[in-house]
């Protein structure tokens, strides 16, 4: 998930084009907003005041301005009616980026729904950060956010719906934001009308082999010669101490930054990277090219690697991909580029919290080194708990989705409704969605063959594979009919 070249969370980040141009007044919360174009898409950017603490009750808690905007052409047209709201729950990360190539068909379902299309900044990230205890994130936390969105949507529908509380909402997200989109209907369905929860591992396991599993399964065709280039590399890294030359040759090999020292953290973050980096490429492994990456990257890197007869040196073939061709990357703190997901900020505030997801290497993998050979390839549920002690003061909390949030298979099947799940065949966070249905209740899974992590919520392409039609037309479907109600 890590690497130079891709912060990659539980979501894709990708270039967007952003060009911010003229200010003018609006009318919700007397705040100055920007016209920002985004992909050749017109949106208004607005804030609205949230209080720092929902769940607190004593008086001058604080505030902070959060960030969203609006789909609207930049213009406040009084005659425009929209039959409801689609509220894309934002993720970790900037608003803009969420708003740009990886929503490219939800701004079609809008148009086709004529619906209000609202992108949500989560707070702590991009513009919406708190200036209370700056550095720190006491308030960050789903149920935080989530309660943010919940007033923002009651102020939309004063803005927008002459305060008609009735008017039909459709949460819309994907990765942790379509965790995000499936909780809110959970939890609010008096607020939250129907949901998309794409590539949303609502029900990761919290001591799993799956997500590395089909990592490997996607690799199939290369993962016995990389598999030897990871234990090569282990074992050169392990015997390296004081050994220039095995340390040299490492960095020259896979053109690390600065030379590997040899010790224990080292060897550590240098198998991470190079992990991660086939992790990315399995995430990002689209039909068509998202530069710099190219079309099918996973084929792309076996490719490259087949036509090494030197195992280590088909390693870092593979890896290059995503490790910033023609750069370097840098060597640094192995617990924020060992954990599919964790880098240094909020997010691995989230996911020392609320966000709690643990992963490791089975003893039957294929691809990765398992963890009967490397230690580091286990998860330890104490090293993890002691690292978010020592970053963030924070505790651990494994099993609080399932318990907060009702987040299991088994819960969602009799107790939700008005939710589709879709999980992709290629994407390793897949294993950790929904994938049961229930008529009845209007709950709906799709395993996507050939797609990767959230691909129905990007626009539609002549390389898609052919599953993905039949996907889309039904949560196009789905969202008519839940505007309905």
């Amino acid at each position: 998930m890590l690497s130079s070249l891709l912060l990659i969370s539980l979501t894709t980040t990708t270039l967007t084009l952003v060009n911010k141009k003229h200010r003018e007044k609006h009318s919700i919360d007397n705040i100055t907003s920007s016209c920002i174009i985004i992909n050749n898409n017109h949106l208004t950017e607005l804030y609205m005041s949230q209080p720092l603490n929902h769940f607190g009750f004593q008086a001058n808690e604080g505030s902070y301005s959060q960030r969203y905007l609006v789909w609207n052409n930049c213009t406040e047209d009084e005659s425009e009616q929209y039959k409801g709201i689609m509220f894309f729950t934002g993720n970790e990360g900037d608003i803009e980026v969420f708003a740009g190539s990886y929503s490219g068909n939800v701004y079609n379902m809008a148009e086709q729904t004529s619906a209000l299309l609202v992108f949500a900044e989560h707070r702590y990230y991009g513009n919406s950060i708190p200036a209370y205890k700056q550095g720190t994130y006491e308030y960050l936390s789903s149920e935080q956010a989530m309660a943010d969105y919940v007033r923002l949507i009651q102020q939309l529908k004063m803005s927008y719906f002459n305060g008609n509380h009735t008017t039909p909402v459709v949460s819309i997200g994907g990765s942790y934001g379509g965790m995000l989109a499936a909780y809110m209907r959970f939890k609010f369905p008096h607020i939250v009308t129907g949901a998309i929860a794409a590539s949303a591992p609502v029900v990761q396991d919290t001591s799993t082999y799956k997500f590395y599993d089909i990592v490997a399964r996607d690799f199939a065709s290369c993962a016995g010669v990389l598999q030897e280039g990871y234990r090569q590399l282990w074992s050169t890294l392990q015997s390296s101490m004081g050994n220039a030359t095995k340390l040299d040759h490492i960095k020259q090999t896979f053109h690390t930054c600065t030379t590997p020292t040899g010790t224990n953290d080292s060897n550590v973050a240098v198998l991470a990277v190079l992990q991660n980096a086939l992790v990315s490429l399995a995430q990002l492994d689209y039909p068509y090219s998202i530069p710099p990456l190219p079309a099918s990257p996973v084929s792309q890197a076996c490719e490259n690697a087949q036509n090494k007869h030197d195992a280590l040196q088909a390693l870092a073939e593979a890896t290059s991909i995503s490790l910033q061709p023609g750069g370097c990357w840098n060597i640094s703190n192995p617990y924020y580029q060992y954990y599919p997901g964790l880098f240094p900020g909020p997010w691995s505030y989230q996911r020392c919290g609320d966000v709690y997801i643990a992963t490791a290497i089975s003893n039957n993998n294929t691809l990765f080194l398992p963890c009967s050979e490397a230690s580091c390839n286990c998860f330890n549920e104490n090293d993890f708990a002691l690292f978010c002690n020592k970053a963030y003061n924070s505790q651990a909390r494994p099993n609080f989705n399932s318990l907060y949030f009702g987040a299991t298979e088994g819960d969602i099947l009799h107790l939700a409704s008005n939710i589709v799940f879709t999980n992709g065949e290629l994407d390793p966070w897949g294993q950790g969605g929904i994938n049961v249905n229930n008529s009845d209740r209007d709950v709906t899974s799709f395993w996507i063959e050939g797609a990767a992590h959230h691909l129905d919520l990007r626009a539609p392409n002549e390389h898609d594979p052919p599953s993905i039609h039949l996907v889309r037309a039904w949560q196009l479907d789905r969202i008519n009919s839940w505007f309905k109600l």
